[in-house]
């Protein structure tokens, strides 16, 4: 075969990392010097094409250079700049949530659309540490058909194909996808040809085009002078392919037109696996995103309400804003936590920002929502109490404070897309506490167990408490309760199905019963008896009460250290397995025993770091919540939390962006979003456990024993082969306080992915409460705007559209089989919520593992929904 057959695709580009050795100031000017060193380069070599993506980074062109912006306008026009990748940045593609994809594509492919007058095709991502397996879905639901990446290596992962082949996610969506066959750039010198002819050798009879990227990258730079002179040379050159600038979208226009894409090896599952210490390292960016994540489409569901329902002026602008700042900072060396320590300063304000914007949207909807809900007082049989009873609730209309022996009204807010009964905790003022004991009724008179406990302030007297109860909650709606210190006001029920004991007896309702520092504590309720070591302060014993089943298999929630002298990548790791230690020198004491919870509080150490964690167990629910604060000073160590569960058999369940997957259980740390799930069988039984939780990502699971890890502490932004001097003055990572919350989830039979899911939610978006003055009001004081159906279908998305026509509505699969549902929501402007009656109902369809989408408009007086995708078009 002549060489000249084949085609080398030469891809001038420039690898820009926006910030990683340095801040995003000096990404911003290096961007700016390489677009216009690109610019020159295109004027002097008349075959040359310039690739490059990150919508973000284009728009700081845009804002600081219009010449030159117009200047890449005009040679994108003529065919020579070409813009890739779609998405507003190179996210890590691991830890974004599934729907930051979403908009990556939403923000991205407009910005491309509006500068250059077509969104991309090419999904782009060529230095990502890994890619999860939903992305060929969630690259197609945004435009993307085709994708190029560099990561993993054939040593990391040999069985993805060099050069192209098809990419299928769970459900079946296929990406024709370029891993590449040489490193993203080249330095500033004449391209190597020993290195033109290595990806020359990865031609075949079949595969006739391939591609070779060139130019200065991560700093940026691009191609050089001498580089281009040293490609021209080299088209001569007989025993090279043909030599064609190009770039990727006609790379894959001419690999489709010259072969038959049937041939193309598939591959199914995820591109892992490099760096794994980068799904640990930083736990502050981690936790900064999960929460700027949720915070954004909790507003944006209850935007889209008020906005209807009272004329809420819009906000999509503001919350677009706070978006693109989540989706700049999921670039893969910040999300990744491998950037130096000054670029975390700028990421927290942020992240900071971001979340600022979501809670004045959010808190505005609820506030303008309340103002419309009937906050009157009512009797246990539906009637509205006299206004003589409701003294307290005229003082309450410019706060909801209330005098002793009267009453205030709170309305609790339901973020989730479900029914749900969440945990809610709301400091209230009561400056007559002794008048009374506290009670509770929601929206229908009935009592609502609660229970007083210190306030986050410390003041004297009893007049600011923190009031802890469950509020029962419509689907994406809210309730109104009632507390009171009237005499004559309900019984509070009892603490029926709770008790609290130690190896001496029951624990009396005191506020803090400590123990000796050895006896193990046992908190139990109808569905759980978890009994804690005085010794380690971790779990003895987790009971399943329906089953008589133990949970574990040995002591869990235990706190493991690790030696970990790798770099903040983990370069040449695939798992953590030299334990050097564990917590111990436990006290264990009660924090909280009334009739809603039972909270105890079990401190540990080693060295110089201090591990909390407050377990606790509410009335009535089959999990455990823990939430844990460590102060940590260790270094080039690692945390775990381990939990061995009694399985055999077993097998693990992650969720991942928009998904879940089965991984093996050999000990490989993985990413992964909210929760892991670890199943096999148990007395003859299927059984498992899942651990969720509000700010890991990394795991793994050896056998039947998951661990989360908690925290690294290498130095900021060390990268192999660079050897740490002793002695040398470096800095830390993880110094410091550190706190999230995780649960704990038996399940028992069929394992239930949709049920994790939905706990997954209601952790990561809590029930909102606020106080309210007593009014009358058109809506009712229970009511939903949102309801579907189908336990395994779970709606994550409701926005006013982009373009302020109708709404957009989105939903997953959660549980891998086909779904028929019926979504209602709550469209009318004057009557009340779905939860009474009124709403219009849409039927809507999704196949195993799919997201879809859905847009919502009113028209001629009625309303009517459409399938559409990430882009809303």
């Amino acid at each position: 075969m002549n060489p000249k057959d084949n085609t080398l695709h030469l891809i001038g580009n420039a690898h820009i990392d926006p910030v990683w050795l340095w801040r995003w100031t000096e990404g911003y000017q290096e961007t700016r010097a390489t677009f216009r060193s690109a610019l020159e380069r295109l004027g002097e070599f008349p075959e040359f094409v310039f690739t490059a993506s990150q919508a973000a980074i284009y728009q700081w062109v845009q804002e600081c250079e219009p010449e030159l912006f117009a200047s890449m306008q005009q040679q994108a026009r003529a065919g020579r700049w070409a813009a890739v990748g779609g998405w507003w940045m190179e996210p890590d593609c691991n830890l974004p949530a599934g729907e930051s994809f979403a908009r990556q594509s939403l923000y991205g492919q407009a910005f491309f659309k509006a500068a250059f007058g077509q969104a991309c095709t090419v999904g782009y991502c060529v230095d990502s540490f890994g890619h999860n397996a939903m992305l060929p879905q969630l690259l197609r639901q945004g435009g993307l058909n085709t994708y190029v990446f560099m990561r993993p290596n054939k040593i990391e992962n040999p069985r993805c194909p060099q050069g192209p082949f098809w990419w299928e996610a769970p459900d079946g969506s296929r990406v024709l996808a370029f891993r590449l066959l040489s490193a993203y750039g080249s330095g500033p010198e004449d391209v190597n040809l020993a290195a033109l002819q290595e990806v020359a050798g990865h031609f075949t009879e079949t595969v006739r085009d391939l591609m070779f990227f060139y130019g200065v990258g991560n700093h940026g730079g691009g191609p050089t002078i001498a580089t281009l002179k040293s490609l021209e040379a080299l088209e001569t050159d007989a025993e090279l392919p043909s030599l064609r600038f190009s770039s990727p979208e006609r790379y894959f226009e001419d690999l489709q037109a010259r072969l038959p894409l049937t041939e193309l090896p598939v591959y199914r599952g995820e591109l892992q696996m490099h760096a794994v210490g980068c799904y640990a390292a930083h736990s502050g960016v981690k936790a900064w995103n999960r929460q700027a994540e949720h915070l954004l489409l909790a507003a944006e569901r209850w935007a889209a309400v008020s906005q209807h329902l009272t004329a809420m002026p819009a906000a999509t602008k503001t919350l677009a804003e706070a978006w693109q700042k989540v989706l700049f900072n999921q670039f893969h060396d910040i999300l990744a936590g491998t950037s130096i320590r000054e670029a975390y300063e700028d990421v927290r304000d942020e992240f900071g920002a971001a979340r600022r914007a979501a809670w004045v949207v959010l808190n505005t909807a609820q506030q303008r929502l309340a103002s419309q809900v009937d906050t009157r007082a009512v009797s246990a049989g539906g009637e509205v109490a006299p206004r003589s009873s409701r003294r307290a609730l005229r003082k309450a209309n410019a706060g909801g404070e209330s005098a002793g022996g009267e009453s205030a009204a709170l309305v609790v807010f339901n973020p989730n897309t479900f029914a749900a009964t969440l945990p809610v905790e709301h400091e209230v003022m009561i400056w007559n506490m002794a008048a009374g004991t506290p009670t509770l009724t929601d929206s229908a008179g009935q009592s609502v167990a609660c229970q007083a406990e210190a306030p986050s302030a410390v003041v004297p007297g009893n007049w600011r408490r923190r009031l802890v109860f469950q509020a029962e909650l419509p689907a994406l709606g809210y309730q109104v309760y009632h507390l009171s210190t009237e005499a004559g006001a309900p019984t509070p029920p009892a603490a029926a199905g709770l008790s609290l004991e130690t190896a001496a007896g029951p624990v009396v309702n005191d506020y803090v019963v400590e123990t000796d520092g050895r006896a193990d504590l046992i908190l139990a309720n109808r569905a759980l008896r978890l009994r804690l070591d005085g010794r380690l302060g971790d779990i003895v014993s987790l009971v399943d009460v329906a089953t008589g089943a133990e949970v574990f298999a040995e002591h869990a929630a235990v706190g493991v250290v690790l030696d970990d002298p790798s770099d903040t990548w983990s370069h040449g790791l695939t798992a953590y397995q030299d334990v050097c230690g564990q917590f111990s020198g436990a006290r264990l004491e009660v924090i909280e025993n009334g009739p809603v919870r039972l909270r105890a509080r079990a401190t540990a150490h080693y060295g110089g770091s201090t591990l909390r964690q407050d377990f606790i167990l509410y009335r009535d629910q089959p999990w455990v919540e823990v939430r844990v604060r460590v102060d940590w000073h260790e270094q080039l160590k690692l945390l775990k939390l381990a939990f061995p569960a009694a399985l055999s058999e077993p097998a693990a369940t992650f969720e991942i962006p928009y998904g879940v997957l089965e991984r093996p259980v050999d000990g490989t740390e993985v990413p992964g979003q909210r929760w892991v799930t670890v199943s096999g069988q148990a007395g003859g039984e299927r059984r498992g456990v899942s651990l969720i939780s509000d700010a890991i990502y990394s795991y793994d699971v050896t056998g039947a024993q998951a661990r989360l890890t908690v925290l690294r502490s290498p130095v900021y932004a060390h990268h192999t082969p660079k050897a740490l001097e002793a002695g040398g003055a470096y800095e830390w990572m993880e110094q410091g306080r550190h706190e999230f919350r995780y649960l704990i989830l038996p399940q028992a039979g069929a394992i239930d992915t949709s049920a994790t899911q939905r706990l997954a939610e209601m952790l990561n978006m809590p029930g909102l409460s606020q106080a309210e003055g007593a009014h009358a009001g058109r809506l009712p004081a229970r009511g939903g705007f949102l309801a579907v159906d189908a336990a395994n279908v779970l709606v994550t998305v409701l926005k006013p559209a982009e373009d302020g026509q109708g709404w957009v509505v989105r939903a997953q699969e959660t549980a891998g089989r086909p779904a028929r549902a019926t979504l209602t929501m709550g469209l009318t402007r004057t009557g009340p919520a779905v939860g009474a009656g009124v709403g219009q109902a849409f039927p809507i369809e999704l196949g195993a593992w799919q997201v879809g989408t859905w847009r919502v408009t009113e028209e001629g007086g009625g309303y009517t929904i459409r399938e559409t995708n990430f882009l809303e078009g």
